[in-house]
C-alpha cells in the first residue's frame, strides 16, 4: 500500500497488466499465425532469409497493426483501470485525486481531468493511425497507387 519505492509498484502493475494482456497475446498470436501463411513469408524463406529475420522484419511487423489498434481502443479502459488501482492500493496519483474530487463535488477538477484524458486518448489514437503507414508496407503501396 502507498508509495514505498519500486516494490510498491509491482502488484498494481501486475493487476492492471494481467487484466488486459490476454487480449493482446491472443490477438498477436492469431495475427502471427495468419502472417506465417502469407505468400511474402514463403518468398522470404525461398530467398534464404533466417527464421529470426523473417519473424522480426516480416511476420511480426505485419502482425502489429491489429494489436496497436486494440491498444488505441482499449486505452480508455486502461486509464479507468488506473483510477481503480490507485484507489485500491492507496497510491497517490491523479486517479485518486479525481476520486477525491468526485467525493467533494469539485466539478472544475473533474472536468479538467476528463478534458486531459480525452486529449491523451485522441493523441494516442492519432499516433496509432499514423503508425500504420510505417508498420504495414501494403499501406505504402496503396498510397502510391492512389497518387498515380
Amino acid at each position: 500500500m502507498g508509495r514505498d519505492g519500486f516494490i510498491s509498484l509491482i502488484l498494481p502493475s501486475l493487476t492492471l497488466g494481467l487484466a488486459i494482456s490476454s487480449v493482446y497475446v491472443r490477438l498477436l498470436r492469431s495475427s502471427l499465425l495468419d502472417s506465417f501463411s502469407q505468400e511474402f513469408i514463403r518468398a522470404a524463406r525461398a530467398r534464404g532469409l533466417s527464421e529470426k529475420r523473417i519473424f522480426l522484419m516480416h511476420a511480426f511487423r505485419h502482425s502489429l497493426p491489429p494489436v496497436i489498434t486494440v491498444f488505441g481502443v482499449s486505452l480508455g479502459s486502461l486509464i479507468g483501470g488506473v483510477v481503480v488501482i490507485e484507489v485500491l492500493f492507496a497510491y497517490p496519483g491523479i486517479g485518486k485525486l479525481v476520486v477525491d474530487a468526485i467525493r467533494q463535488r469539485d466539478y472544475p477538477l473533474i472536468q479538467g481531468y476528463i478534458l486531459i484524458m480525452a486529449i491523451i486518448i485522441f493523441i494516442v489514437n492519432a499516433c496509432v493511425d499514423l503508425s500504420y503507414r510505417y508498420l504495414n508496407p501494403e499501406m505504402k503501396l496503396k498510397e502510391r497507387e492512389a497518387n498515380r
